[in-house]
């Protein structure tokens, strides 16, 4: 990766500055997309929009707060996630975005590496996540550990709310919302812009690659998570580094998900008797191990292809070339 600031207006900004100015626009998408994203509810309701406010803050209490819940976490993503990064990226470092969407032209074998390793990461990830959501925290810290648990508890009751579809349409939208806006936005975001600017800082790539992936577990408010989140955050950025395509990155987060939300929707359809959610319980460490040695050899065999071509270092794309 390169430098961040070159050849753009600012070259000047210091990339600490510079992350700062990225983390003020996302704070303040955040708080202003969610005053925008409930007034694009109103109509799936028969009451004022201070009666509609309300329900978002207590989704359960009204059975058809789900597709209104889903569209303000679409707004509030899309517009924090690609419509400001997109900004940013317009504003202070004048790249086109479509640069962002590519991956290499004429050559499967690194879109099909890709898609088997992020299912091989899956089975290693899950000794992860099973371990974190079974983390004991010391007697000391009984307090924080019951508040933690109290909220992750109340979100794992919104996210059960928000996908438990009811109807096609509905995994739809929440397909939309959870896999394909989230699979642009955040990588444009954490490995777009803030891994590449931690690079420019610490001079860096790998040092570069963990800080973006724990801002980017640390991100998602579950401590009972953030392991998990903070390996695949990982992963996604290796996937960049290696390749010089963002859309590789955005690709694998995709597919993860996806693949979710589908899993999701098919055993509520009654069409398989697997639910992926037990794959929060106690996992298989051989099997764990074994597919965390095969995801080892993916990202190598996806390493090794884009390392044998002539110019490695000058394809990269979308942001590195300024970097």
């Amino acid at each position: 990766m390169q430098n961040i600031l070159r050849n753009t207006p600012n070259s000047g900004m210091s990339p600490w500055l510079f992350l700062l100015l990225i983390g003020g626009y996302v704070l303040a998408g955040l708080v202003g997309f969610q005053f925008i994203a409930p007034l694009l509810t109103v109509p799936f309701y028969d009451f004022n929009l201070m009666k509609t406010f309300e329900v978002m803050t207590n989704p359960l209490s009204d059975p058809t707060s789900k597709v209104p819940l889903l569209i303000v976490q679409g707004v509030v993503s899309a517009g924090t996630f690609i419509l400001i990064p997109g900004w940013i990226v317009k504003r202070y470092l004048h790249i086109s975005l479509g640069e962002f969407f590519t991956i290499e032209r004429n050559s499967y074998l690194p879109s099909l590496v890709t898609l088997i390793l992020v299912f091989t990461f899956m089975g290693f990830n899950s000794f992860f996540i099973y371990w974190n959501m079974n983390m004991e925290l010391p007697e000391s810290m009984a307090t924080f550990e019951s508040m933690i648990r109290s909220m992750e508890d109340q979100l794992e009751i919104l996210t059960k709310h928000l996908t438990s579809f009811d109807s096609f349409w509905q995994f739809l939208l929440g397909f939309i919302v959870i896999a394909i806006i989230p699979g642009v936005g955040e990588e444009l975001l954490f490995r777009g812009l803030i891994q590449n600017t931690f690079d420019k800082i610490f001079k860096n790539p790998h040092l570069a690659i963990w800080l973006a992936a724990f801002l980017f577990g640390v991100f998602h408010f579950q401590f009972y998570g953030v392991i998990p989140r903070i390996l695949l955050g990982a992963l996604f950025g290796y996937l960049y580094y290696f390749s010089g395509h963002l859309g590789y990155a955005m690709f694998a987060h995709f597919l993860n998900n996806g693949f979710m939300i589908v899993m999701l929707y098919i055993f509520q359809s009654g069409w398989v008797d697997y639910d992926i959610e037990t794959m929060d319980n106690d996992p298989n460490i051989w099997a764990s191990l074994l597919s965390g040695v095969v995801s080892v050899a993916l990202i190598w065999t996806f390493h090794k292809h884009f390392s044998s071509r002539q110019n490695f270092s000058s394809r990269q794309n979308g942001l590195s070339k300024n970097i």
